[in-house]
């Protein structure tokens, strides 16, 4: 084969691989309804990388946040205020690396803090980032987090439509002592209409306190949520803890991350003495989007749901030596037409017509073969 043909050949395989898609059917995965594993296929997804993302604030994917609520507002002895500055991203000094200190030490990812000590004008700094996503309905949604051990603070991971329509996992500092059984606790909150009109007190609240199996200070784990007609699972770690179903969401929402202290000695105490981190190595949301718009370019994507590479599946995450997790979004060809940050290569938004696509690659195979003869 001479020079020229070989240069034919290489640029004809990347253009047959630049033409194939895969994932165009939505992103599978395994949930347990009632102790059976059951397939859900959801059609969006939202994945943020924070050990390797430099800049959060330019994250098209979050929403940083920055207000305030007072003391009675926020039903504790002191108000909260919620501030860009206390948002920081610290990623890993090597883009291809996936363990160690961030580039500003310690716990890599971003970084939501609460600032230690007795305010003196009466509000605990803390921090919260909302997914810019509003259209969130049934999915998976898993954060993967360190929590801090300065007692005195939440840490919350939810979906969230309004105070009535809120999927909370909460995990409350004060709480991270072991137990006989060497677990710590975690609460797994269903906010309702009723909770509301209860002034949020737990009876008629969908709560539940469950053990986790490990120290949440101690490293990063996975905490997920499962949201399906009917139900909500709770997840540590790909191991179950907990199930509701009394109230479901009938809205679409968002993801919230947040970490913060109102000194309420009831649930998360403080202000912590010290400033305390709720470290974030990322997120992945695979979901059913509210849009007609994206439903139509769901549908417009899926010309063939039979095809081997039209679903893609979830890959569980478990914890190990590094933060290694598996986004689609680091893959050629797996997120085309999905709404994701950091990813503008015409790969990733390929709008090229699936039959177009199925030409494309015919005539280039035919063009591979008459290189090799």
């Amino acid at each position: 084969m001479s020079v020229t043909n070989m240069l034919l050949f290489t640029i004809a395989c990347l253009a047959v691989r630049s033409a194939l898609a895969f994932c165009e059917c939505g992103y599978a995965t395994s949930i347990s309804v009632n102790g059976t594993l059951t397939s859900y296929v959801f059609t969006d997804l939202i994945e943020s990388d924070f050990v390797h993302i430099q800049d959060v604030a330019s994250d098209t994917d979050w929403s940083r946040q920055n207000y305030s609520v007072t003391a009675l507002a926020a039903r504790g002895p002191y108000g909260m205020q919620f501030s860009l500055d206390n948002i920081v991203s610290n990623p890993l000094p090597n883009a291809s690396t996936w363990s160690g200190p961030g580039t500003k030490g310690a716990d890599p990812g971003v970084q939501l803090q609460v600032s230690g000590g007795v305010p003196k004008d009466g509000y605990i700094v803390g921090a919260q980032m909302n997914s810019n996503r509003q259209d969130l309905r049934y999915g998976t949604f898993r954060a993967l987090m360190k929590l801090p051990s300065v007692n005195g603070t939440c840490s919350s991971f939810f979906w969230y439509f309004n105070n009535s329509q809120e999927i909370d996992m909460e995990l409350l500092s004060s709480e991270f002592q072991p137990n006989p059984n060497n677990t710590y606790l975690i609460n797994l909150v269903d906010q309702s209409l009723a909770s509301v009109q209860r002034g949020y007190a737990i009876p008629g609240t969908e709560y539940m306190v469950a053990d986790l199996p490990f120290d949440p200070a101690d490293g990063y784990h996975e905490y997920r949520i499962d949201f399906i007609p009917g139900l909500i699972i709770y997840y540590a770690d790909e191991q179950v803890i907990g199930t509701l179903n009394g109230s479901i969401p009938s809205m679409p929402g968002h993801m919230i991350l947040t970490h913060w202290s109102n000194g309420d000695p009831t649930w998360s105490g403080g202000p912590p003495a010290t400033e305390a981190v709720l470290a974030i190595a990322g997120v992945r949301a695979y979901f059913n989007s509210s849009d007609p718009e994206r439903q139509a370019q769901a549908t417009k994507r899926c010309t063939d749901p039979t095809a081997s590479d039209s679903i893609c599946y979830v890959p569980d995450y478990y914890p190990n030596n590094s933060l290694f997790t598996e986004y689609f979004s680091n893959e050629p060809n797996k997120t085309n037409n999905q709404t994701i940050y950091g990813k503008k290569s015409a790969a990733d938004h390929n709008d090229t017509p699936p039959i177009l696509q199925i030409v494309i690659f015919i005539v280039l195979t035919m063009i591979l073969f008459a290189m090799i003869l």
